[in-house]
């Protein structure tokens, strides 16, 4: 028989209850680090961070429950989607607060823009794991299409993204506020073999609504310069 006793130590029942809740709660914790590290890492160079559903100001109800029945669907079949209309009423908030909703259930995504991507590009030692980058997350979204110079540097980085998209079958937004006819019919011969592969998976919805900004102005206007003139 062996000189010594090699029995393991048993935990009794209230020091495995918290031997349990103390992993249970480092788990929690690591989780949430990693969902806020890739909160910064999908909004990176923009200020988007914050548009979340909960802070949503109900203003566009049809919307609101587009993005949220988006997220609650999401898979990898999920539908491009191209959310148009004019400026200020809701489209890049809405993706973001997608971006956000997915984040939270540990999905990986990106809001971006192509001013952004082109100084990612710029400043690359790899311009292929920019590309890589966009292609592999969950969704992208792609604010503001429309807005970039029309160049053909331009023209070629977004047909890239467009396309390395489309290949990797996954899902993507983009927010516009180009109208169906620029899109469906574009003038210019490049921008006709880009918009080609954006309309090839995509489904347009209509942000409609009053431009949220010119109404902030008003009332910032009015608390600001109510401000200014009132006696001390």
């Amino acid at each position: 028989p062996p000189p010594f006793d090699c029995k393991m130590p048993c935990m009794c029942k209230c020091e495995s209850e918290r031997y349990e809740a103390a992993n249970s709660e480092k788990q929690r914790r690591e989780k949430l680090y990693s969902i806020e590290k890739n909160r910064q890492d999908a909004f990176r160079g923009t200020t988007m961070a914050g548009c979340t559903f909960e802070f949503d100001d109900g203003k566009n109800l049809k919307l609101t429950k587009l993005a949220q029945n988006y997220v609650q669907k999401f898979n990898a079949d999920s539908c491009w989607l191209i959310l148009y209309g004019e400026c200020g009423t809701g489209k890049s908030y809405a993706a973001a607060a997608i971006v956000n909703g997915l984040l939270d259930k540990g999905h990986t995504a990106r809001f971006t823009s192509m001013s952004i991507i082109e100084r990612e590009l710029w400043d690359a030692d790899s311009k292929a794991e920019v590309y890589g980058s966009l292609s592999r997350c969950d969704l992208l979204v792609l604010d503001d299409l429309g807005v970039q110079r029309s160049t053909e540097y331009m023209n070629e980085i977004l047909f890239n993204v467009l396309d390395d998209r489309l290949r990797s079958g996954k899902p993507m937004i983009v927010t516009t506020n180009l109208t169906p006819a620029d899109i469906l019919q574009p003038q210019d011969l490049a921008m006709q073999r880009i918009m080609s592969r954006l309309c090839e998976k995509s489904a347009p919805f209509k942000c409609d609504g009053k431009d949220r900004r010119k109404d902030a102005m008003s009332l910032n206007a009015a608390k600001m310069i109510g401000e200014l003139l009132a006696d001390e």
